[in-house]
């Protein structure tokens, strides 16, 4: 393999571990997480960098000049690398390992100043005494930089987290030791290795091991651990926040919704102060801390499996589960006095909470505080009360509240019987269905939007339907359970005369377990209620599909834990009808229960598992799942990479792409410390040529580059599935129409034989999702990394800016009546129509185009700028400057076919003073870049794109068949309620038109490549110019059609188009 290279350090050893983690980390992550991990690297980037130039600078370390791929200052780009990897790698680990420790809430409490402040000065201390010692060429030298560099940080995030980090040994120790020993592991193979080396001069030549000097050691010891109390006070501030924002005077109004923003920075920042004055109320940590004890008495399962959920979700379920605890208590349980005495209870606890939680109505209107006077309501003796509604009183509506006393009563109530099927669903929906309404509500505060194709109201629908089929199954787990307690839920309607009333009377005649299960057996109720349990077990099955479905509708942080909770009830329920199959003999349990190593193998599937559809009994529904989709497109790239390269074996004609040998020779290059455009005729970023790096290992990693592509076909797929999903389209159709992309036998060919366009098309797609998710400085990245990689994706931005209207951010009024005047500075009135052009151009950057136009300038600046800085001119000529020259007259379906040939002669050239090919853009560029994106952008954007994208094909001097693949990615986005789909005779003579044109030209290309025959004129002219033609008509049937209300209503919602 020859010199290892720190790339290739950071290939075999740091990303690998950090893949793994963040593969694990994934399905558990929520917006939090990714918000620490941002900030926490963005701090560790700023405050090295100098520090390890001036080292550098001086010496302490140096590196194999050929082991890198370039500098930027002294230090090497792989080290800024590791800047990132560390610190998103042992912050994931830290997040995975305290996800299942207790709520981070309950360990906020300080502790002394003897544990918090005394370090602090120690560690001063030792920094300054540090600096004093940190003279260049000194032996002392490296030691002292880096204790006199680190020790502040460690000082101050000591003082602020100690408290929280050493209530979490375990986790905090395993996060400091596992990468610390690992990293210095690989710091000894990379130094043996020669990538880098310690100064003998300024290193006290102390080593831990042969090769490990003890200043590295150091280094990753104490980087490790700053980022380990760095992710502590994040996860500090961040409960705080969450608990305190709706309690605290001093966090009154703050932004607790997870986002870069500086106002929710600064709410973290003010949660940490208002705590370290003493602004906060420690009650209600004890009142937590009360109600999660009495959830862990009464549900051990349920509070284990809380876990998956992320903590402030998890907070807040806990506290809603251990009100319903003591509510259930209350009516269950004889201690509580007698019948009388428990519904007196209950009445008062009903009252508290009709005073204490506002209806639906005022929580959507967002009249909590003024409708319920302020926080003294929510006063009550019992600490799982005032949790509830000290920090969910302006979360959730108390109608579902009420509803649980409802059934209560009716547990209570000895009259009230359950005699018929409404009956025991009613009964359900008070104690289970109302249960399922809260946590939507907690999961989907939102009343106006859900998180997937699914309308919140109908998610609402299902989570209390999911509801009843888990009380169901409950109640048919535990029939005699219920009749050891005096209560039958059995409606009578499934029974014969006399059958209830003696197993009651057997049932409180004998002690609950074993004896009372042999004497009902005995006595031939066992295969009674058996049968009961299966009827009761059938009407769940009823509902269990269409609910599970409305889980996907879900944040996406929420859907494991849902998914365990509810595949663990369910698989209780399949336990009860095994035990209670047709035609069994044996003994109706008391309570059938699954195993501890099945619960947990059901938590891990609920975590891991793909999102596919829960119904998959044959095979034409599973590949109409999402899953399914994804897996036949797979299998379907597998199949045909697998006979690309048999056929490269053994056929004189290769399957591959002479593209992907440029592609791999030009990795070879890089992977050796070279330029990628060392390979002649790589014309593309070297950033394509860093992605394929592995195909230089040679082996099976000769396919890698081809695998990569194909997963961007795939990666686009999911995008357009999610795209139609959110305006509006069912699933199951948005998975037909990705079809015309994950399934297009062309699209699969292209990204086998070794082309990179389906990883373009992920860009681009991505971005457009991005862009209607509102996500604009996600979706400004990605355009600008696709603008990086292949310049014409800078076509959509002028369409994504015109579309980012006022509507997009949710701002448009409607105008008052009797004029159109505004009111500026107070009185002074002044009409829009006297706004100059600046103000116009002003009021036209919203936030929203700043942030999309910002994001992406500054990506495609910033790798542009650093590849220019490895590579210098090259780099742009080949990249760029070479598509702008490019006048290829083979293999080119264009129109200017025939001029660009004849054009190639010596003399025509020498007599042309501007070749004619360099006017060809100002059609394509005018139509697609302005024409089309101010006419129609802002009514349909996925329309408007795919236009912009056939227009810039069939007007581009060169086109070839790969380019067809920048407009096909868009094609199932813009089709479903085009005149090409809704008129099929239409589409059938576009299609026909189309591939008839293209046939066309190849049979004349065939002569000219394989018979030598000449049939530039008129043969390839015509057959180009007819193709051109077929082309501007189709796109004059697109632009006819395009159009619509608009993107987004005016609340700046996604106007859902209902295709069906």
């Amino acid at each position: 393999m020859g010199q290892l290279t720190y790339f290739q350090v950071h290939l075999l050893f740091t990303l690998p571990p950090l893949l793994v983690l963040q593969l694990l980390y994934q399905p558990l992550r929520t917006p939090q997480d990714t918000i620490k991990w941002s900030f926490l690297i963005l701090i560790a980037v700023i405050y090295t960098t100098p520090w390890d130039n001036y080292i550098i600078y001086h010496d302490a370390w140096w590196y194999c000049p050929t082991c890198v791929v370039g500098t930027i200052g002294w230090v090497p780009i792989e080290e800024y690398l590791f800047f990132v990897v560390q610190t998103w790698g042992v912050g994931t680990l830290f997040s995975l390992l305290t996800r299942v420790e207790r709520l981070p809430i309950l360990d906020v409490r300080p502790m002394s100043n003897q544990v918090r402040v005394v370090p602090c000065a120690v560690l001063l201390a030792l920094g300054a005494w540090a600096y004093t010692l940190a003279v260049p060429g000194e032996k002392t030298f490296y030691m002292a930089c880096i204790v006199a560099w680190i020790t502040p940080v460690l000082a101050f995030l000591w003082y602020l987290s100690a408290s929280y980090t050493l209530r979490r040994p375990l986790s905090a120790i395993l996060t400091l030791t596992l990468p610390t020993v690992y990293l210095w592991v690989v710091d000894t193979v990379a130094m043996r290795a020669g990538v880098w080396h310690i100064s003998e001069r300024t290193s006290l030549e102390w080593e831990v091991w042969s090769g490990m000097p003890v200043e590295e050691a150091v280094f990753f010891a104490v980087t490790t651990g700053v980022v380990v109390l760095g992710c502590s006070a994040f996860d500090l501030a961040a409960a705080l926040l969450h608990t305190y924002a709706d309690v605290a005077p001093a966090l009154k109004g703050v932004n607790t919704t997870p986002s870069f923003s500086l106002s929710y920075f600064g709410a973290l920042v003010r949660a940490l102060l208002a705590h370290e004055f003493g602004q906060l109320d420690e009650l209600l940590v004890d009142d937590i801390a009360a109600s999660i004890d009495i959830l862990r008495e009464a549900s051990s399962s349920f509070y284990t499996s809380s876990f998956v959920f992320g903590p402030e979700m998890r907070q807040d379920l806990c506290v809603v589960y251990a009100f319903c605890r003591v509510t259930d208590d209350v009516a269950d349980e004889a201690s509580h006095g007698t019948v009388e005495e428990r519904k007196k209870t209950l009445g008062e606890m009903k009252k508290w909470v009709a005073d204490t939680f506002p209806s639906r109505e005022e929580l959507q209107a967002g009249k909590v505080e003024t409708a319920k006077g302020g926080e003294e309501v929510v006063k009550h003796e019992n600490p799982a009360f005032r949790t509830l509604g000290r920090l969910l009183r302006t979360k959730i509506p108390k109608e579902p509240l009420l509803e649980l006393f409802e059934g209560y009563e009716w547990d209570l109530e000895s009259k009230r019987k359950v005699q018929t099927e409404p009956d025991l669903l009613e009964y359900s929906s008070y104690v289970a269905s109302t249960v399922a309404e809260i946590c939507v509500w907690l999961m989907l505060p939102d009343t106006n939007e859900s998180c997937g194709p699914m309308p919140r109201a109908e998610v609402m629908h299902k989570a209390r339907e999911m509801g009843l089929v888990l009380q169901l199954v409950n109640i048919s787990r535990d029939i005699l359970t219920d009749a050891a307690m005096g209560r039958c839920y059995v409606p009578r309607t499934y029974t014969s005369p006399g059958e209830l009333p003696e197993l009651l009377a057997l049932a409180s005649h004998n002690p609950p377990g074993p004896a009372l299960e042999r004497i009902v057996h005995q006595n031939g109720l066992s295969g009674r209620c058996q049968s009961w349990a299966r009827r009761m077990l059938g009407v769940a099955e009823g509902m269990y599909e269409g609910s599970w479905r409305a889980i996907g509708s879900l944040p996406r942080g929420c859907r494991p834990g849902v998914r365990s909770a509810c595949e663990a009830y369910w698989a209780i329920g399949e336990e009860v009808g095994r035990v209670c199959k047709e035609g069994g003999n044996g003994v109706y349990p008391m309570r059938a229960r699954i195993g501890r190593w099945r619960r947990l193998w059901i938590v891990l599937k609920a975590i891991y598992r793909p999102e596919i559809s829960w119904s998959c009994k044959g095979v034409g529904k599973w590949v109409g799942s999402v899953g399914g989709m994804m897996w036949a497109a797979g299998v379907m790239r597998a199949v045909l990479l697998c006979y690309g390269m048999w056929q490269d074996a053994h056929s004189p004609l290769k399957y591959t792409d002479i593209d992907y040998q440029v592609f791999t020779d030009a990795a070879k290059y890089v992977w050796g410390g070279g330029s990628p455009y060392e390979r002649e005729t790589y014309r593309y970023t070297p950033l394509l040529a860093w992605m394929v790096v592995p195909t230089a290992w040679g082996g099976a990693w000769a396919a890698w580059g081809k695998v990569l592509f194909a997963l961007g076909d795939l990666v686009a797929g999911y995008c357009i599935i999610r795209i139609l999903e959110l305006r509006g389209m069912r699933t199951a159709r948005a998975i037909k129409l990705s079809a015309l992309w994950l399934l297009n036998p062309l699209v699969a060919v292209i990204s086998t034989r070794g082309n990179a366009e389906g990883l373009l098309g992920a860009m681009v797609v991505g971005s457009l999702l991005a862009v209607v998710k509102k996500r604009t400085q996600t979706a400004g990245v990605l355009m600008g990394l696709a603008v990086h990689f292949k310049i014409y994706p800078i076509v959509y931005v002028p369409a994504v800016m015109v579309a980012m209207n006022e509507s997009y951010g949710g701002s448009v009024e409607s105008p008052a009546e009797g004029g159109v005047k505004t009111e500026v500075d107070g009185d002074e009135e002044v009409s829009k129509e006297e706004k100059g052009l600046v103000g116009k151009g002003l009021a036209w950057v919203n936030p929203s185009r700043f942030n999309f136009a910002f994001a992406s300038g500054v990506t495609f600046v910033g790798l542009t700028w650093g590849m220019y800085y490895l590579y210098d001119a090259e780099f742009l000529e080949h990249t760029y400057f070479h598509h702008l020259k490019r006048s290829d007259h083979r293999h080119n379906f264009s129109p200017y076919q025939l001029l660009l040939y004849l054009s190639a002669s010596p003399a025509i050239k020498a007599s042309q003073w501007i070749p004619f090919h360099s006017f060809a853009f100002v059609p394509q560029l005018l139509l697609s870049c302005v024409i089309l994106p101010f006419a129609f952008a802002g009514r349909d954007l996925p329309g408007t794109m795919f236009a912009q994208t056939f227009a810039f094909v069939a007007f581009n001097k060169v086109c070839t068949s790969q380019y067809f693949m920048w407009y096909l990615v868009l094609l199932p986005l813009y089709l479903p309620n085009s005149p090409l789909f809704t008129k099929p005779y239409k589409g059938l003579a576009a299609l026909a038109l189309w591939v008839g044109a293209q046939a066309v030209w190849l049979h004349r290309a065939y002569a000219l490549e394989f018979l030598g025959e000449n049939t530039f004129f008129p043969g390839l002219w015509v057959a180009g110019m007819l193709f051109f033609g077929v082309n501007v008509w189709i796109l004059g049937v697109v632009v006819g059609k395009l159009g619509g209300p608009g993107m987004w209503d005016k609340r700046g919602l996604v106007r859902k188009v209902y295709w069906g």
